[in-house]
């Protein structure tokens, strides 16, 4: 087994347990009380390790006062919008989920305008139900839904304009004896860039973690420590994975430490 090392030494598969630059502490006895985690930043981080109270860890979903700055939903309309009642909506849910044909909802919608005048069902047959879901598509526009400027963008990218695409697709549909090709509405973005787009949110930017960690608690009735996983952060395969970025050289030229 190979192992690599820094310029000042270390190996970069570590934990940086360096408190001065100079002293090494393992880990696994680092003095800790009962109710404290240790958490060891990978050496990618350049952060010390620090002891942090456990509740803290599992505090991290988002309250009230991390909302105050967004702009609230326009919620003068019901949700339901552009049906005419939340009967009709959760009708025509039920259609599309059972696959129902054209004819079979004109006969369910025929049964409720018989027999249920007073029900608060609306809708008069397939038609109408299709016009609803047209206009619902058409008032969901995100074509000028855009990212801000980004802070680590690609040379020559201005994910200004990086918009929402919209195209329309053909896919063939087959149910009983009905054979069709069927037409249906994509909005899309590039992966990358809607990744970016959520790296770069100002409220999340405290609830993102950008290093590996590894999370050390004490072990009940010993003077000894153990390592725990507790998300995806913590466990090996982010560790790994940073240790090969950190070891190639285009990464390394290219990297910049995320603040």
């Amino acid at each position: 087994m190979v192992t690599r090392f820094t310029s000042d030494g270390a190996d970069p598969g570590e934990p940086n347990t360096s408190t001065s630059g100079a002293v090494q502490l393992d880990p696994t006895t680092w003095p800790l009380e009962l109710g404290e985690t240790l958490v060891v930043y990978h050496p990618h981080a350049n952060l010390p390790p620090r002891v942090i109270p456990t509740k803290e860890l599992v505090a991290l979903s988002r309250g009230p006062e991390d909302l105050a700055d967004q702009i609230p939903l326009d919620d003068s309309r019901p949700p339901y919008i552009p049906f005419e009642t939340l009967a009709d909506f959760e009708q025509t849910e039920l259609f599309i989920k059972r696959d129902h044909t054209d004819p079979e909802i004109d006969e369910q919608l025929d049964i409720w305008r018989r027999h249920g005048p007073r029900s608060a069902v609306t809708l008069k047959n397939a038609r109408e139900m299709h016009r609803c879901l047209q206009v619902a598509g058409d008032e969901e526009d995100l074509s000028q839904v855009v990212s801000q400027p980004a802070f680590f963008a690609s040379p020559g990218t201005d994910h200004r304009y990086l918009k929402f695409k919209r195209v329309k697709i053909q896919v063939p549909y087959k149910h009983s004896k009905t054979k069709e090709t069927r037409d249906y509405t994509v909005r899309f973005r590039p992966a990358l860039d809607a990744v970016k787009h959520v790296l770069e949110d100002p409220a999340l930017r405290k609830h993102l973690i950008r290093y590996p960690e590894r999370h050390y608690v004490r072990k009940p009735g010993t003077n000894e420590n153990m390592r725990v996983w507790t998300d995806v952060h913590t466990a090996d395969d982010w560790w790994e994975l940073q240790v090969i970025l950190l070891l190639s050289p285009r990464t390394r030229s290219e990297h910049q430490p995320l603040e």
